[in-house]
């Protein structure tokens, strides 16, 4: 009988060991999850803005769209880490291993200026007669 018990709890034990390995592991496999989803929303965002870009410039200029985006949080708001201009839309946010950097680039000059808040935005594409696409938040 003794034996038997012995038994059970050394497997007890070995499965509290498991446990307390594996619950780490865990939290940060979701919390990476939640990092790399962050970072596809922003793929998606500046991908968009940057195909709005080029479409209004195809259209020459007085040409106009406004386009909705989702912005994820955790975007960094320095003006040289998440901006539009150099033919390049780029957003930077913060994850758990620093900064990461999401950009797409456009065939248009373009300028202006990007949300930092997270969720729905409206921003207003438009060509001026210089030739420049402007990119900013619509009213």
């Amino acid at each position: 009988m003794n034996a038997r018990g012995q038994v059970s709890i050394e497997y007890a034990a070995l499965l509290v060991l498991v446990l307390v390995a594996l619950v780490p592991i865990a939290f940060f496999a979701y919390q990476n999850l939640g990092w790399e989803n962050r970072v596809g929303q922003a793929r998606v965002a500046v991908s968009r803005i940057a195909s709005e870009a080029d479409l209004v410039a195809a259209q020459g200029p007085g040409a106009k769209t406004v386009v909705a985006v989702f912005f994820p949080e955790g975007i960094d708001s320095n003006a040289s880490r998440t901006f539009v201009g150099n033919k390049q839309v780029q957003l930077s946010l913060f994850t758990g291993t620093g900064n990461t950097d999401v950009f797409a680039s456009t065939k248009a000059n373009v300028s202006g200026t990007l949300p930092t808040s997270s969720g729905n935005h409206f921003l207003l594409v438009s060509m001026n007669q210089s030739g420049i696409v402007e990119i900013e938040a619509a009213s």
